[in-house]
């Protein structure tokens, strides 16, 4: 199991930057959603995340769970996330909500592990 399959609420987490999603799932395009960039082929909707404007504000910064929910029209999995404290003007009620791709560290018992490291070096 990967330390992203075991965030819960409260927990914090490291966003990677734009550069770094790019550099993983290439270039990002723009959304018909007004801010918001896209990964990967729509013609294959599963392998679509979104970056929502919210979102790419927060890119590369430290963030800390409020809710871990399942997606109720696919196997993804959301995080709700608070602002820092920062108040933007969002227009969709401040929401920051991401799926797992957004995740680049988890920070567990005061040490940062990448997302997608296997539980097996805490032995």
């Amino acid at each position: 199991m990967k330390f992203i399959n075991i965030i819960r609420e409260g927990d914090f987490v490291r966003l990677k930057t734009l550069s770094q999603l790019e550099k993983e799932f290439g270039k990002a395009k723009e959304s018909n959603i007004i801010g918001t960039l896209y990964f990967g082929n729509l013609e294959y909707f599963d392998s679509v995340f979104y970056v929502y404007g919210n979102v790419r504000r927060e890119l590369g910064n430290v963030l800390r769970i409020k809710r871990v929910e399942k997606s109720e029209h696919s196997d993804a999995i959301f995080f709700d996330a608070e602002n820092n404290g920062i108040s933007y003007d969002y227009e969709d009620d401040e929401n920051v909500t991401f799926e797992k791709q957004i995740v680049d560290a988890v920070l567990i018992n005061g040490k940062w592990y990448q997302a997608d490291t296997d539980l097996n070096i805490l032995l």
